[in-house]
């Protein structure tokens, strides 16, 4: 058994106050008991001796966000879109990126307070729904934000106090967007469908328990408006929204391994044709493309497969850098 035991010296640095080092010319702040020096500007040197305790107007200079490093992606799905400006759509920490790759430049949407999480675009490839973590202070909570990317204005913050922990999924219904649902990270992860029609209102319709063990993607189906599908850690639930009330059935799983990709039958939700070791590993993303091929994503062999329409590989295919995928 290992233990920490405080000394005098310990606990007298980490209360110590700021001192003023006039032969140096910085200034020496302890940070969870460590000392961290910072110099002085220039103009300091010219006014005579500093005083720590003195009143300090703050600086005239304000700060601007000009870039973003990274992406969100070891613990979040379905987080990556291109929308009506032609910008590419994503998050890193508590920001929303909107990245022009032909000019190079990027548009920030800086009005969370914790970080992002969750992310959807709405039918009109305008509006975005982004649902960011909880954190330790109250202006910290967890909720969703509805915006315009135009203009990055906000629209709507829903689910502020509702929401026991992160939201991880959101998505709008595909046909007209008027709806839109959430998933938290509570222990029942409880998803909700939301009315977000109107730009200056929204109301919940309902919500319930969705399961015990995890949940990484929610969606509304693509075609039929009162149908949303969740998976997750071991499930697949097809939900049923009637009014206010979400009726729930389970799939069934059979024997196949989590690196086998599977085709269902429009409209039955019956698996018509499977594919066995189609990666090295877990199959993490799949896109159907316009031309009719399919483009999957594995995690663990960090590769991205071209298939034509018969489910045969076409020989097209990519392997993403060790922290891409």
């Amino acid at each position: 058994m290992t233990g920490f035991i405080m000394t005098d010296a310990v606990s007298s640095r980490l209360n110590e106050p700021p001192a003023w080092n006039s032969e140096e010319k910085f200034l020496k702040i302890y940070l969870k008991g460590r000392p961290v020096p910072l110099c002085a500007p220039t103009n300091i040197e010219d006014e005579g001796p500093y005083d720590v305790k003195a009143p300090q107007d703050p600086p005239a200079q304000q700060l601007k966000l000009e870039w973003v490093y990274g992406y969100r992606g070891g613990d979040c799905m379905s987080n990556l879109y291109t929308i009506a400006t032609g910008e590419v759509i994503y998050f890193s920490a508590a920001v929303v990126v909107l990245h022009n790759f032909a000019e190079q430049t990027q548009r920030h949407y800086t009005e969370h307070n914790n970080d992002v999480k969750s992310l959807a675009i709405h039918p009109d490839q305008v509006k975005v729904a982004t649902g960011q973590v909880t954190g330790h202070e109250k202006k910290g909570k967890a909720h969703v934000r509805v915006w315009e990317s135009i203009n990055l204005t906000t629209l709507h913050v829903i689910g502020e106090g509702e929401f026991q922990r992160n939201v991880c999924c959101v998505s709008f219904s595909p046909v007209d967007g008027n709806n839109l649902l959430a998933v938290d990270e509570s222990n029942e992860h409880i998803l909700s469908v939301w009315d977000v029609s109107r730009d200056n209102k929204f109301s919940k319709i309902t919500d319930c328990k969705s399961s015990n063990d995890p949940v990484t993607q929610c969606a509304f189906h693509p075609k039929e408006e009162n149908q949303i599908v969740c998976c997750g850690k071991s499930q697949i639930t097809f939900w049923t929204l009637e009014g206010e009330r979400l009726s729930k059935k389970g799939g069934i799983f059979g024997h196949e391994h989590a690196n086998t990709m599977q085709h269902t039958v429009p409209g039955t939700n019956k698996i018509s044709k499977a594919i066995p070791n189609a990666h090295d590993g877990d199959v993490f993303s799949i896109c159907c493309s316009r031309d009719g091929t399919i483009l999957s994503g594995g995690g663990t062999d960090r590769k991205i497969i071209q298939w034509d329409a018969e489910f045969q590989k076409t020989g097209v295919e990519n392997e993403a850098s060790k922290n891409a995928l």
